[in-house]
């Protein structure tokens, strides 16, 4: 069921108090039967027909050599450009003729210095081992994939999916707004930030309402996700939109209360960014986001990356790698608030550990662990490894410093910062630290 406030009807989610600089339309959508879903020829490529309410599309995929079907590039919302940057994702309707046979541009980001992507970046792909000939066919279990990169970098096509496929899964990777275009927040109404958990939310409606005509059962949707991703999908059981369409949850290497999940201040974060990206002269909140709206691309992406930049530097070069990979480094999800009931909810009411004692949030299984590597990419940049060595060697630093801070990264446990009997014993085991000092020599 849709949450308070909402409704299956609604194809518009906007931020209300900026409605005055925006005009939105909305428009009223019923299920019905769908017409057969046909398989094209091989030649051709597999095309699946769609059919909601009024409205009919043909969507055209490839057969990849591993023999999976794949939908690339399908849009879920509007380009969140103009007025609609940093406003919560208009949704699309589907209709007509749909290439989905090309990947889409990531959102936008930086590697190195070089700015990558664009703006226009809500897209999806649909990768399932079967097209259904009739709408009674089998239906497959929906992995709905959600990147990491922490809220900052990544795309919804950096990963290969054709072995969970052949298993028998239908796999959904999507992409959504990163740094300050998907995180910005004041902590005021006017720019409350989440517009990128939003469009998670809005890919996901897309895959509730669409995914059976792929093959996948839209009852049996699990979230998952690595790093940030993986909190991002816990979240997806804490908001009222989504909560009632999950049925289970995969998170690898990330909670909603690991240390990159939530950023805690984020007024004085769009502070520093308003300095960076030269609005900081503009006082009122209203103006302030209309202001972000004006800069170029480049400005906002590039000001993240300063950013970054400026926060890394604050640390010593070993501390500023543990601060790499367990601090947000931009913008990043924001508690909004309770609800006042007048509007579509917000997506955080609360910080993470608040609303999981609350048990305000999805009753669904929960899947979790933390990846082989995790880090071991970001450990070989830079000497970082050879530093770190020093830190293992050091051990009393290692016990009073560094452990301490490198586990509640992906697990989120150890909140106060003390170590429990079993840990303390296992971190002061001399063949312990054999086998890390081992591990880091054959980074």
């Amino acid at each position: 069921p849709p949450p308070p406030g909402a409704s299956e009807a609604e194809d518009v989610v906007v931020n209300p108090a900026l409605v005055a600089a925006t005009s939105t339309t909305t428009t009223t959508a019923r299920t019905t039967t769908a017409r057969r879903p046909v398989r094209g020829d091989e030649d051709d490529g597999p095309i699946v027909f769609l059919r909601r309410g009024r409205r009919e599309a043909k969507v055209h995929g490839r057969r990849d050599p591993e023999g999976i079907y794949s939908f690339r590039g399908i849009r879920f919302a509007e380009a969140p450009i103009g007025p609609l940057r940093f406003q919560r994702p208009r949704r699309t309707k589907m209709e007509g003729e749909v290439d989905a046979t090309k990947t889409a541009p990531p959102c936008p980001q930086t590697i190195g210095q070089q700015l990558i992507g664009s703006e226009d970046c809500l897209f999806l792909n649909v990768f399932t081992p079967e097209i259904p000939k009739d709408s009674g066919g089998k239906k497959y279990p929906v992995i709905f994939w959600i990147h990491g990169g922490g809220f900052r970098k990544g795309s919804g096509s950096q990963y290969g999916v054709s072995d969970l496929v052949k298993k028998g899964l239908v796999v959904v990777t999507v992409q959504y707004r990163l740094g300050s275009l998907g995180f910005l927040s004041t902590n005021r109404k006017e720019l409350p930030g989440n517009a990128g958990l939003f469009d998670l939310t809005s890919s996901l409606r897309w895959v509730r309402q669409y995914i059976q005509f792929f093959g996948g059962d839209p009852g049996r949707i699990i979230p998952s996700g690595q790093g940030s991703g993986a909190s991002a999908a816990v979240m997806l059981t804490f908001t009222r939109f989504s909560r009632h369409w999950i049925k289970g949850v995969f998170a690898m290497s990330g909670s909603p209360i690991s240390s990159f999940a939530v950023d805690k201040e984020p007024a004085q974060t769009a502070k520093q960014v308003s300095a960076i990206d030269d609005c900081h002269s503009v006082q009122e909140s209203l103006a302030f986001v209309r202001c972000m709206q004006k800069l170029p691309l480049g400005t906002i992406v590039q000001g993240d990356e300063k950013l970054q930049v400026e926060r890394l530097n604050q640390d010593n070069a070993a501390q500023s790698y543990v601060t790499s990979i367990s601090k947000l480094l931009n913008p990043g999800p924001a508690v909004e608030g309770e609800d006042d009931m007048r509007f579509l909810p917000n997506f955080l009411t609360g910080m993470p550990e608040d609303t999981l004692q609350k048990g305000n949030f999805a009753r669904v299984p929960l899947l979790t662990g933390v990846t082989r590597d995790e880090t071991s990419t970001s450990a070989k940049g830079g000497g970082i490894a050879s530093k770190l060595l020093g830190q293992v060697e050091a051990t009393e630093e290692l016990l009073q410093n560094m452990i301490p801070q490198l586990l509640p990264i992906n697990t989120g446990i150890l909140g106060n910062n003390t170590l429990s009997p079993l840990l303390s014993n296992l971190f002061s085991s001399t063949d312990y630290l054999k086998g890390v000092t081992s591990s880091l020599n054959g980074v």
